[in-house]
């Protein structure tokens, strides 16, 4: 929509011409007022450092649980396809082991059948392997014959668990195959563990964050990061009252009280109690979806700032009033001509924090020139992030850039597919033993540069990441876009990948890997919730990769290339390994290597 532009004026000549008949008001103003608009600011500043850490809080609580979540989804999906079993143990172990690895602050693991007995992983006492049975446990077998009909992993109220000799916060997960109930997954994580990290969020500021299952119950507090042991068999999480913070106790008899700190939104409480004389402020807001009940996620601080700011600023009220009357006829008639197009501003830009994108109306051009300067920068930047969002929602996860070129340009270049693709699956040999070996730290680091290698070789032989397992790698050729040379592609990047980690030492380790490569049919596109995508591949091409990679352990081989990706490749290095039976496929299937 086009608007015919009005001849402009300059708000610089404007306000010069105003400010000669405000210069006194002016000055009166900064002496009576100053201090009252410094009171309002700190008013302001209060409030944000309030509500920043209690939005700290919540985000703390999400990324504590979701990665337990994904994580439980993940070895559901392996259970149900029958790539992880009880009747493996050792391969299971070290599917839980890498899996764990990759979970921050995972404290205890478990895999029971439908009796209650299997293995867990200690994660806390070093990826210890536990046999568990928990078949005289009357607890975990009602969970057990509740979970058969759940549709997909619950958190459950806090329980004692006694391999962590303490309270944890616990998530369960059904296991399936085929609709056939299997057992349950178990992922704990302690309250002690919560609480340390939680406790760090109050540094800096005079504020003590919390949080409360339902509204007694103590999840995590400074407090409880200190104590040796956190809860008991009978009761896994403290009352407020016993954890030896009288004020945090005082929230049981606190009154509500108004909004003092400015700009809270309705999804605050804040209420106040009195403890030696001192008043305390309590700021509390509910978050669902973290435990069988809501979780109160607040902080309390010294109400005395707040109160002294309030009385000041209304004692300088009554002064301001006397100069206000003076100034306010001059200030209309300025004010008039100023605040309509900063309004108007204003409002296009609460439009878009609420992210209505899609209904703003370009504004329209304004007299002062300065002001149609900033409409149309805005109009602009709004064009601007329509193109960022719309890259962002095409894009959830990053793909190489050339592919993220095509597709920008092709916005169903990401559609569902069904195509014959290339898949190249590795995992680090012994991965296991050598992160019992050096630190949590160092495994991170060590990950992260082995990762960055073979990522390297990988994209530079046109094939893409669709996931980290552990320290496991899915690759892909010939998706999203198509490429006549995808097997040759994927074989020469196995070599390279080789090659790469003779030439190189991690973490002062020695790394080797096996990989497997197969061709075949598979569907590829994005997976996931509407929030979060998952651009991913499904098939029996993927799962025969993934066991061709683990029989390089039969045959003393670093690369297993099937017959169907030797016959696309059409290499004539390939060397002939071995016929065997692969499980799920009928009749017998020619393996190959090569030297790299």
């Amino acid at each position: 929509m086009k608007f015919q532009k009005p001849r402009m004026i300059s708000i610089k000549t404007l306000l010069q011409v105003g400010n000669i008949g405000l210069l006194i008001v002016a000055l009166t103003l900064i002496f009576v007022l100053g201090f009252g608009t410094a009171t309002q600011n700190t008013l302001a500043l209060q409030a944000e450092k309030a509500r920043s850490l209690a939005n700290a809080a919540r985000l703390h609580i999400y990324f504590e649980t979701a990665p337990i979540e994904e994580q439980a989804s993940w070895i559901a999906a392996g259970f149900a396809e029958g790539s992880l079993s009880l009747e493996r143990p050792v391969e299971l172990v070290d599917i839980l082991s890498g899996t764990g690895a990759g979970t921050p602050n995972l404290g205890f693991m478990a895999v029971v059948d439908d009796f209650g007995q299997g293995l867990g992983l200690d994660f806390d006492s070093g990826d210890v392997v536990q046999e568990v049975d928990w078949s005289q446990d009357e607890d975990v077998l009602e969970v057990l014959s509740q979970s058969a009909h759940w549709a997909s992993g619950q958190w459950l109220e806090p329980y004692w668990v006694r391999e962590m000799a303490g309270g944890s916060v616990i998530y369960a997960t059904p296991l399936r195959r085929e609709g056939v109930f299997l057992g349950m997954l178990i992922q704990a994580k302690s309250v002690r563990g919560v609480s340390e990290r939680l406790a760090s969020l109050g540094d800096g500021y005079s504020y003590v964050p919390y949080v409360l299952y339902g509204d007694y119950q103590v999840i995590a507090h400074k407090a409880l990061a200190d104590l040796p042991v956190v809860g008991t068999e009978n009761a896994p999480l403290p009352l407020i009252r016993e954890i030896g913070d009288p004020i945090l106790a005082g929230r049981i008899s606190q009154q509500p009280i108004g909004a003092r700190l400015p700009g809270l939104g309705d999804e605050y409480s804040i209420g106040r109690t009195r403890f030696e004389d001192v008043e305390y402020a309590y700021l509390e807001t509910r978050v669902e979806g973290f435990a069988d009940k809501p979780l109160t996620v607040g902080l309390y601080f010294d109400e005395r700032l707040q109160i002294e700011a309030v009385r000041e600023l209304i004692e300088s009220i009554f002064v301001a009033l006397i100069v206000f009357i003076l100034a306010v006829i001059v200030v209309f008639i300025i004010s008039r001509r100023t605040a309509n197009p900063i309004v108007e501003l204003a409002e296009a830009s609460r439009q878009i924090s609420a992210n209505k994108l899609e209904e703003f109306k370009p504004l329209r051009h304004s007299r002062l020139r300065e002001i149609d300067d900033a409409f149309q920068a805005f109009n602009g930047m709004i064009e601007g992030l329509k193109e960022r969002t719309h890259i962002r929602e095409l894009f959830g996860r990053m793909v190489p850039e050339k592919v993220a070129e095509r597709l920008i340009n092709d916005p169903d270049g990401l559609a569902p597919q069904s195509t014959i693709a290339t898949v190249l699956f590795c995992d680090i040999e012994r991965f296991t033993a050598i992160s019992e070996k050096i630190q949590p730290g160092e495994i991170v680091g060590l990950l992260n540069a082995y990762f960055s290698d073979m990522v390297d070789v990988i994209e530079a032989n046109d094939g893409i990441i669709t996931q980290f397992q552990g320290d496991a790698i899915l690759a892909v050729f010939n998706v999203p876009v198509a490429d006549p040379d995808h097997a040759v592609k994927a074989i020469r990047a196995a070599q390279e990948m080789q090659r790469r980690l003779h030439q190189k030492r991690y973490a002062g380790l020695e790394l080797r890997n096996r990989i497997g490569i197969n061709t075949g049919p598979l569907v590829a596109g994005n997976v996931g919730a509407a929030k979060r995508m998952n651009y991913t591949v499904h098939g029996d091409a993927v799962n025969t990769a993934a066991r061709l990679e683990q029989m390089n352990k039969e045959y003393g081989t670093r690369i297993l290339i099937s017959d169907e990706t030797r016959k696309q490749a059409g290499l004539d290095q390939l060397k002939f390994v071995a016929e065997t039976q692969l499980r799920g496929r009928e009749g017998l299937v020619s393996l190959f290597t090569i030297d790299y």
